[in-house]
Order: C-alpha cells, then structure tokens, then sequence
C-alpha cells in the first residue's frame, strides 16, 4: 500500500471508533486490518507523520509533566475509589483516564505500583491537593449450578490435605479487613512480586507482604519461608511482614506484624537463618505464654512480643 489518503482516512476511522483523538500506534493497529507497521514506515517514516497528516497532535506520554500525570491521577483516585495496580488497573486508567495506562506505567521504574508511591511523595508536598479515595466494594457476583459436588469432609480438615493457596489468600483478606476496620485504604496487590498488600492512610504508604501459619503444639508455630528475592527487592521502612498465626480455634489468630529493620535485624544476629544455599529463610515463632512470641529461640535477643497485634503501635 502506497496511497498516502487511505492511510490518512482509516486512521480517522479509527480515532472516530475510539473516539478519542490521543490514541497510540498500537491501538491503530488493533483496531485495523488494511495498514501495517511496513505501510506506515514505507509511507510516512513512522506513526507520528502518518498521525500529523491526519491533522491530529500526537501525544508523547514523555511530553506530559510529572504534575499533570499526578493531577489527573488524583482525579481517578476519587472516581476509582481505589488505587489501580497490576493489569487490571492499567484497563481501568486506560478506561477512564485521558491519558494511557501505559504512560503511567512507564513513568517511574517499577509500575504501576512505583508510580503509586511517588504520587503519595508529591501529594505529601502539595497540601492543597486532597483526595480522601472512598472504598467502593465490587459487587459480589454468586454463581449458582444445579450441579451437586460431594465434599470428603474427613479428608478436608487433615491437616495434610490443606489448601495454602486459600489460606495465604484467606490471611491477605484479613489483613486487609483489619487495616480497614483501621480507617485505611488497603488493597491487595494483583501482582505477586514478594508483597501482598498496598495500604494508605495520611498520605503514608506501607507496603505488606502476608504469611500464614498454624501452630505445631500451642507454644510453636509451623516454619514461615520468606524468599531472599523477596527480601532484597522489597526494603524501606514502609515495608513490613505480618504473620497471621491460626492456633487449633478459629477464635484464636494472632497478627505478628514485623517491620523489615526488625526482620533484617534477626537475620543479622542469626535468629533467623539462611539453610545452605537455600532461596529463602525459614523460622518459627515461639511462645512461652499466649502474650509473649519469639523468633526461632527463646532468648532474650530473639524476643518480638512488643510486635505482637500491634497495629496501632507499627502502623
């Protein structure tokens, strides 16, 4: 293809289609199928001439300040009631945003979620920026199937038989209910990269990644297994550990919320220890009474109880 107007008229076509007039070469292309990247190259030398034959201002996302992209995400915080993160975040900026998911995404190194981190920086030194994001729980949707399952509930409660993709999902849910039982705006990350849930509340951010045990005879918990990747990506004082400890009654769970320094600080004094060339560390919680807990042994150096359900005093 060779004719500059067919070009020119299909990707007014499409701007009308998408009606927007801000659109990328990649949405040009998935919204046609008589123009390639060679048609483009070969005809206009690339998307931006072919888009400014148009008559269309393409927007480069490197033009658009920090400010502007800051300004605008505010203004989806307060529609959103949430912070958009992982894929589906990137949909719903695209979605309701005048500018891309991906310009936010490509923004600062890390995603979706550094750029989450950096707003709160700059909202921190714009006190007349206020956005109070308001929780708007998705509807819960139930399907219903005439199909009867049979449920082996003998082999269920073996402890063996146990599902820890539901219970780690389970123990991130209560996290986040108790941080909003607490008046902060808490989600669960939709990517796993070593932390589970993102948590706001006056501007400060804290960053959670969750573990679930249960206890082995009641003064000993099950090991808990945190990934050396995980720990060297994810350091800052905002970053913290909370270890949902489930004893034999429902009734009986226990929050150990650890800040990284203290984690990094057991494992410097070899509290908590490293197997050989293991990817992770691997430790259990002790306890002597049911207010007291320590990491790993019972000496006074490996003591953590002032760290046990202390929300209000961590977080």
């Amino acid at each position: 293809m060779d004719n500059k107007d067919i070009i020119v008229d299909e990707i007014r076509r499409v701007v009308n289609l998408l009606g927007r007039e801000d659109i990328t070469r990649n949405e040009f292309l998935e919204n046609t199928q008589i123009v390639s990247v060679r048609d483009l190259e070969n005809t206009f030398g690339g998307w931006s001439d072919a888009y400014l034959a148009t008559g269309f201002k393409p927007t480069k996302w490197h033009s658009i300040s920090n400010e502007d992209l800051f300004k605008e995400y505010s203004r989806l915080l307060k529609l959103l009631g949430h912070y958009p993160l992982g894929v589906t975040g990137y949909k719903e900026i695209s979605d309701n945003s005048k500018y891309r998911g991906g310009v936010y995404k490509k923004r600062f190194s890390g995603g979706l979620k550094q750029f989450a981190i950096e707003y709160l920086k700059w909202l921190k030194t714009n006190s007349n920026e206020k956005v109070d994001v308001v929780i708007k729980p998705k509807p819960l949707k139930i399907e219903v199937h005439e199909e009867i399952e049979t449920i082996d509930t003998v082999s269920i409660e073996g402890p063996k038989s146990k599902n820890r993709f539901y219970y780690g999902n389970a123990a991130e849910y209560l996290v986040v209910s108790e941080l909003l039982f607490r008046g902060y705006n808490a989600q669960k990350l939709p990517v796993d990269e070593g932390l589970d849930v993102f948590a706001v509340k006056n501007k400060e951010l804290y960053l959670l990644q969750v573990k679930h045990s249960e206890y082995e005879k009641p003064s000993e918990s099950r090991s808990i297994q945190i990934t050396i990747s995980s720990l060297e990506r994810n350091k800052g004082s905002n970053v913290f550990y909370i270890l949902v400890l489930s004893r034999k009654q429902p009734s009986q769970r226990d929050f150990l919320i650890l800040p990284y320094s203290k984690v990094d600080e057991l494992i410097k004094i070899g509290a908590i220890k490293q197997e050989n060339k293991a990817q992770h560390i691997s430790f259990k919680v002790l306890h002597k009474n049911p207010n007291d807990a320590f990491i790993g042994d019972y000496k006074e150096r490996c003591e953590v109880s002032r760290y046990l359900n202390a929300w209000d005093v961590l977080l």
